[in-house]
């Protein structure tokens, strides 16, 4: 049989079934099921299966030019032994895979709980370390004012070694707003001990006389510094004990005073005869 003499052939891709055919077998292609017309190629299409494949055959038998084109493999039908096995092996691994997911969610959320402790524990390493601080700093000014304090003291001291009232008096109480009070006590009694007036003098008049007498106008002019501090706090506000207790720089004004109060009261006592054993009446001024 010559080729003109076949009515259809067929040729194929990887997934389809190629129809070519005479046009006057139209109909015959198109009602095999799966048919659809390709006006580029110019054939009916059909998917490459075994039963479309025999369809095509049995429709054009001994009217098909013979082609190289295979059967397809039957697809057949799983076993459902095989599939509930495979189920079985899915819906375990599916549960493997829960639990595993279980387990990272609550390792997670350990791990959340354990960040959240710790940052907190730093806030408070970190909040008891600002605090540590202002203790050693605290402390450093503390230590420092002891050591200006004890300085000071010292060089009281040493200015009027043979003076135990003076000394007594300079070691009564750390230095602040009390030390000129003191130290204006401690003057007016020795003064008043020394002059020995008619009548209680004021802080002022009795430096005034002295300065007549066994103070220098250098040491009357100390004399003066101190008793200006001692109504400097006198005459303030509040009395020392009613304000607050002051440290670090806002407290320097109050052991500057302090300090020149003490060195100035040991300076005037230097120039003064040692204190005697009667003492009269002293008025504040």
């Amino acid at each position: 049989m010559a080729n003109e003499d076949y009515l259809a052939w067929l040729d194929a891709t990887e997934h389809e079934l190629l129809l070519y055919t005479h046009v006057s077998h139209k109909d015959r292609a198109k009602r095999l099921v799966g048919a659809r017309w390709d006006p580029e190629r110019r054939c009916w299409r059909y998917p490459r299966t075994a039963s479309h494949y025999d369809a095509i055959i049995e429709e054009f038998r001994g009217a098909l030019m013979p082609c190289s084109v295979p059967r397809p493999a039957d697809r057949s039908a799983p076993d459902p032994n095989a599939l509930r096995e495979e189920v079985e092996r899915l819906t375990a691994r599916q549960r493997e895979l829960e639990a595993e997911l279980l387990a990272a969610r609550q390792e997670r959320d350990g791990l959340q709980a354990e960040l959240a402790r710790r940052t907190q524990e730093a806030d408070q390493l970190q909040q008891a370390g600002a605090r540590a601080r202002a203790e050693v700093e605290r402390l450093t000014a503390e230590l420092a004012a002891r050591t200006l304090e004890a300085q000071c003291r010292e060089l009281a001291r040493e200015l009027v070694p043979d003076d135990p009232e003076f000394i007594a008096a300079s070691e009564a109480a750390s230095l602040g707003p009390y030390t000129a009070l003191e130290m204006c006590k401690l003057l007016e009694a020795r003064l008043m001990t020394l002059l020995e007036p008619d009548e209680p003098l004021e802080l002022a008049k009795l430096i005034e006389q002295a300065g007549k007498g066994p103070l220098d106008r250098q040491g009357a002019q100390l004399a003066h510094t101190v008793r200006m501090l001692r109504n400097r706090v006198a005459h303030s506000d509040r009395a020392p004990a009613e304000r607050p207790a002051r440290s670090g720089p806002t407290a320097r004004p109050d052991r500057a005073r302090a300090v020149i109060a003490l060195l100035a009261t040991a300076l005037v006592c230097s120039q003064l005869p040692s204190p005697g054993r009667r003492r009269l009446r002293v008025v504040a001024s």
